[in-house]
């Protein structure tokens, strides 16, 4: 079930390599709303949030390698928002793991639709910025 579908004319920034890792972000969001609406366990829940987590870390990591090898202007704030998200998330997950099952649920559906948001926001606003400059330096 994916309730979330990939628009390229809304998500796609025209670096191929970073849209598949967007995809892939994305697959992963839409593997909790399953998990959410099959009204999985705690146990599922929390390793899609590691999968989250550490698909994130990795995409993050690719991103902040070009901003610093092109010295993008924005790199230290779009790192920061980087982390904000990777802090957050750990955070989430340490609150599921102390919560009871149906608590972990309702949590899950509140984390989902700030991931929506966020992927969103962040791919269509601050991704967007730096794509001038990765082109220009050669990434397609």
């Amino acid at each position: 079930m994916d309730l979330v579908k990939w628009n390229d004319a809304k998500m796609s920034i025209g670096i191929d390599f970073i849209d598949d890792e967007h995809k892939q972000l994305l697959n992963i969001i839409n593997d909790l709303a399953t998990s959410i609406h099959n009204k999985c366990q705690r146990d599922d829940i929390i390793a899609i949030l590691d999968r989250l987590i550490d698909y994130s870390t990795y995409h993050f990591s690719t991103e902040e390698k070009y901003f610093d090898k092109f010295n993008y202007e924005n790199s230290v704030a779009h790192k920061e928002q980087h982390q904000i998200f990777l802090d957050k998330f750990q955070k989430i997950k340490s609150e599921i793991n102390l919560e009871d099952d149906l608590c972990s649920v309702i949590l899950s559906e509140e984390v989902f639709l700030y991931l929506i948001k966020w992927l969103l926001h962040h791919i269509a606003g601050s991704d967007k910025s730096y794509v001038k400059l990765f082109k220009e330096n050669g990434l397609t």
